[in-house]
């Protein structure tokens, strides 16, 4: 998991009561400590934004978990999985100009 994904997600336990700021280089430590022999590929909803800058956060959390229920784990997931997702769900939608790199 990267560092910003690490930090985010111990800041959303500050945020959400369940440590307090005092915590936080602590909490960091545990996670980056959990993640050290795996890894996680995260996609968010700004990703899905970039190829179809119309949908709101909840359409785009939609195509974030039909993505995650159909895709094939051969593949995993990617541009192509996500833009089929928009697709199957929003098919009158606006498509982004570029699939990002």
């Amino acid at each position: 998991m990267r560092a910003h994904n690490i930090e985010g997600t111990a800041q959303a336990l500050v945020v959400a009561g369940v440590i307090t700021p005092d915590q936080l280089q602590g909490a960091i430590s545990a996670i980056e400590s959990y993640w050290q022999n795996a890894i996680a590929i995260i996609w968010e909803i700004e990703d899905v934004r970039l190829l179809n800058p119309s949908l709101t956060d909840d359409e785009c959390r939609e195509v974030l978990a039909i993505a995650d229920s159909n895709h094939d784990a051969n593949y995993g997931i990617n541009w192509e999985v996500l833009d089929a997702s928009i697709q199957s769900h929003f098919p009158d939608g606006i498509r982004g100009q570029s699939r990002p790199t």
